[in-house]
């Protein structure tokens, strides 16, 4: 199957051979560039080397090389204690066209999971029956649904969603993003009536686990028993409105951050029981994120090295919100 693959993030460091996203790459079609803003910055052929499906710098390159990142190779770094980190200093994008079997392809597993789970065309329905009018869609969570890091708006998964939705069934959908970063759920819970139910909306995307993961001073932020009441009353709260309410599990974090717990699995799995119990729909990301963490680095996906997706890592959220309404 031929295949155009667009805006793939990645980081390179030293001369270090990397493992693009596929491998049968037409050499003439890549395109190596920093997005920086609307702006991209496309790097000469002659700054880089590709080789069967790798890339490296080449000698004297101006491309960012990751390998002088304060986070580099660091094993439980603490990023409050560096005055600059972060990838995106580093963060290259990449287009191209290639060959692959369809099997592996983001689109293909997305689809595959959402169908596995039950969630593939959840909210076709709700959709069609709103052909030609206006479905308004509110984004409450943490930082990840506040678009943080994401180069520019129209790459955020919200964005994309409101755009495929709008063209897919000829409705408008206005965005209000009530999203904060930081957040975990016992700031969610508190705020949800004010800044989430006095707006009537018609569909709610609740993103919330990232923060409550998090190890601080040996303790979870908000333990799984807590994510699981707090998720389930925002949940109820929305639904009791008449609104959709879409729960979305959260990427990975960087395994080498020292709040990663490395109990994500048990957020999600109390997310899965939110959604038996009330029927909300689940866009299972933490799913399709450890599909493809088989073919990328978390660095590659992590645009602030720590638990902020890239665009690429957006339209992976996209991707499972779009096999809601297919």
């Amino acid at each position: 199957m031929k295949i155009k693959q667009e805006h793939e993030s990645f980081v390179l460091q030293g001369e270090k051979w990397k493992s693009l996203r596929y491998a049968d790459i037409d050499p003439s079609s890549l395109v190596v560039y920093r997005q920086e803003g609307e702006t991209r910055r496309v790097f000469p052929a002659q700054a880089y080397e590709y080789r069967d499906g790798k890339i490296r710098r080449a000698k004297g390159s101006p491309i960012p090389d990751f390998s002088v990142s304060p986070f580099y190779d660091l094993k439980g770094f603490d990023h409050e204690k560096f005055s600059v980190w972060g990838n995106e200093p580093y963060m290259l994008f990449a287009d191209y066209e290639c060959c692959a079997a369809t099997e592996r392809t983001p689109e293909f597993r997305a689809r595959e999971l959402s169908r596995k789970n039950g969630m593939a065309g959840r909210l076709k329905e709700f959709f069609e029956a709103r052909r030609s009018g206006e479905i308004r869609y509110t984004v409450f969570g943490d930082s990840i649904s506040t678009g943080c890091e994401a180069s520019i708006p129209q790459y955020t998964f919200f964005e994309r969603f409101s755009r495929y939705a709008a063209q897919k069934f000829g409705v408008s959908v206005p965005i209000e993003n009530v999203a904060v970063g930081g957040e975990s759920t016992f700031e969610g819970v508190r705020r949800y009536r004010r800044d989430v139910l006095a707006s009537r909306p018609d569909i709610v995307s609740i993103g919330f686990g990232m923060n409550d993961q998090n190890t601080i001073g040996g303790k979870l932020t908000v333990p799984p028993d807590d994510y699981y009441k707090n998720i389930l009353e925002i949940t109820c709260a929305v639904q009791d409105t008449g609104a959709q309410a879409v729960l979305i599990s959260p990427c990975c974090p960087h395994p080498r951050w020292i709040h990663t717990s490395g109990r994500m699995d048990d957020y999600v799995a109390k997310l899965y029981e939110v959604s038996e119990r009330t029927g909300a729909c689940l866009a299972d990301v933490n799913a399709l994120w450890k599909d493809e963490l088989q073919y990328k680095q978390p660095d590659d996906l992590l645009r602030n090295g720590i638990n902020h997706p890239t665009d690429y890592g957006h339209y992976l959220y996209f991707l499972m919100l779009k096999n809601l309404i297919d």
